[in-house]
């Protein structure tokens, strides 16, 4: 007996490390992925919130100038972007499973609107200083930016503290926003921004 508890002890000591130091490693990682979705969120928000502010615009004057439609496709880079990176995010800490990747209507609505704006001030290479559009076009255009008015609705209403410079110290210190791998917030976002997004349809 004595001779069985010399080999069991040392093994359950072991075994007790192993687990603590396993523990400690997966909590860093946690840590990390959450302070990335925290980086992440942050350039998603304010590139969807920037985008409407200039479709706003847009939709006032009724035309589109080549300086709003590189704003425009920059931000909608910065959108495509981030959405990826929390979706690998989520697929990575095995909240998202890995066919949710294909075919994500928000990814489809931030890959062909920079074409579709780019068309307006580009014309057999030659740029157009400001296009003013049409009744057609006018009406497409007010379908694409009432779409993406819902995508800074919903920014507002799940993100604390977003703006169109940057995010607020309310976000960075939010205790909600800490450890947000262990949340579903940041799952809710993406899902409720496909609901949005299923509804775009240019043609």
């Amino acid at each position: 007996m004595k001779k069985l508890s010399i080999v069991v002890i040392p093994l359950l000591i072991i075994s007790i490390i192993i687990n603590v130091f396993l523990y400690q490693e997966n909590q860093a990682y946690e840590l990390y992925l959450s302070e990335q979705l925290r980086n992440t969120i942050s350039p998603l928000s304010s590139s969807i919130l920037r985008n409407e502010e200039i479709l706003r615009e847009i939709v006032a004057r009724e035309k589109i100038t080549a300086t709003q439609v590189e704003d425009l496709n920059n931000n909608y880079y910065n959108i495509a972007k981030s959405y990826q990176t929390i979706l690998h995010t989520g697929i990575k800490t095995k909240k998202i499973p890995p066919h949710y990747i294909s075919n994500r209507p928000t990814l489809i609505f931030a890959d062909e609107l920079p074409n579709y704006f780019r068309s307006f001030v580009e014309e057999s290479s030659v740029e157009i200083i400001s296009h003013q559009f049409n009744h057609e076009e006018y009406k497409e255009i007010l379908k694409v930016a009432n779409l993406h008015f819902q995508l800074a609705e919903l920014i507002d209403d799940k993100i604390v503290g977003a703006k169109t410079d940057g995010m607020t110290s309310e976000y960075w210190s939010y205790p909600h926003y800490n450890n947000a791998v262990s949340k579903t917030y940041w799952i809710e976002l993406l899902s409720e921004m496909e609901t949005i997004a299923i509804n775009f349809q240019l043609y």
